[in-house]
């Protein structure tokens, strides 16, 4: 257990996490809200944080899985369903009044709703950068574009004003620099949960991963188009596609690529699943498979790493900080299907390479993705921020 620094012993941080937190925690659909789950399972260990959580929900959550937090302090509010303005604009108020009731030394902020809602009360505020929504925008079509715009609004104005932000990534990192006058901290992250860690290294298995929201950008079709080449190949190899659809078209295209190719038996839609069937998927298969047309540091990865599997993915935002090239995992160009079909043929043929990547990729994961160090570095970052503000008072 980590417990507080001795210099803050008889003195209990009043923290709000705000933004991502998951309606239900056994099952989570992204990163961003599996790592504010992890920082906050993580934080009550301590003995020197009060932790509160402060976030927009659509779903309700489960009540079970809240009362099994008794320690920490919950400000759920529900977004609503139907709305004349966007429900980002209206939960602002909303989110501002319960932070101010929660009364926290400082606001960590996994989103730009709540960065706003938290500089709206006037409280010591850091704003963590996930994705860089201003290098998404080119692979966003159709009316998600129009909804992505005034996201993409929204978080640039928070990068604006905040004072302090977080980056995950040095990529993250030179993206916000000429957005804000912001002090800009870089972070270890993402963090993994230690039943990641304790997986058994790969013996065997012909199965590929895909695990992430399901959209253009995610570009799950070049993987499949990949697959279909290596299914020739290995006829008794399997993907499966793991994640929330967040356009229904393109998965409906993915779909019907599978029918017309003829894949059904070797391919598997499983939605959004727990992180253990995550574990349970990994456990048999060759590779983890991403890819993304644009990513920032995706936590699937970072999973993938802690338990012991080669990552194929693409060269995009800080994906090559995580994965080397040739060493925990192959890196090809997204639109390089015959590329990604060779690797993962590679990776198939060659078990002894494949555990070899995968057990150099989990000792990286060790000392990059360790949730207590993360905090640590979290908890240094807060401090100064509090101090920051009481000097400006």
């Amino acid at each position: 257990m980590i417990v507080g620094n001795s210099e803050s012993t008889n003195w209990r941080m009043k923290m709000v996490m705000a933004g991502f937190f998951p309606p239900d925690p056994d099952h989570i659909a992204g990163g961003p809200f599996y790592n504010t789950y992890m920082q906050v399972q993580t934080l009550r260990e301590r003995n020197d944080v009060e932790l509160f959580v402060v976030s927009r929900v659509r779903a309700e959550p489960r009540r079970e899985a809240l009362e099994a937090m008794p320690d920490v302090s919950f400000y759920l509010l529900r977004e609503p369903r139907y709305r004349l303005l966007p429900r980002q604009l209206t939960m602002i108020p909303k989110l501002s009044r319960a932070m101010k009731q929660a009364a926290p030394d400082i606001v960590v902020s996994h989103s730009h709703v709540e960065t706003l809602a938290a500089l709206r009360a006037g409280l010591p505020t850091v704003h963590m950068v996930h994705g860089i929504m201003k290098d998404e925008k080119p692979h966003i079509r159709g009316i998600e574009a129009l909804k992505f715009s005034l996201q993409l609004r929204l978080d640039t104005k928070a990068i604006r004003e905040s004072k302090h932000i977080i980056c995950i990534s040095k990529y993250g990192a030179r993206a916000c620099e000429g957005m804000t006058k912001a002090r800009i901290h870089l972070i270890s992250y993402p963090i993994v949960e230690d039943m990641f860690f304790e997986s058994p290294e790969y013996s065997q298995g012909k199965a590929v991963l895909y695990a992430g929201t399901i959209y253009p950008l995610k570009n799950a079709l070049t993987l499949l188009k990949a697959m279909r080449a290596v299914i020739k190949k290995h006829p008794d190899s399997k993907l499966r596609i793991c994640g929330r659809p967040l356009d229904a078209s393109y998965m409906k295209l993915l779909k019907a690529y599978v029918a017309e190719n003829n894949m059904e038996d070797n391919v598997e839609f499983l939605g959004v699943i727990s992180r253990r069937e995550i574990i349970a998927c990994l456990q048999d298969s060759v590779c983890l498979a991403l890819p993304s047309r644009q990513e920032n540091t995706p936590n699937v990865i970072a999973q993938a790493m802690s338990a012991a599997r080669a990552v194929v993915a693409t060269p995009v935002g800080a994906v090559p900080d995580m994965v080397v090239n040739e060493v925990t995992g192959y890196l090809v160009d997204p639109d390089d299907v015959q590329g990604m079909a060779d690797r993962i043929c590679t990776l198939i043929e060659s078990p002894d390479l494949t555990r070899k990547m995968g057990l150099a990729g989990r000792d990286i994961a060790l000392r990059a993705f360790e949730r207590h160090a993360h905090i640590e570095q979290l908890m240094t970052i807060c401090r100064e921020v509090i101090a920051d503000y009481t000097h400006a008072r």
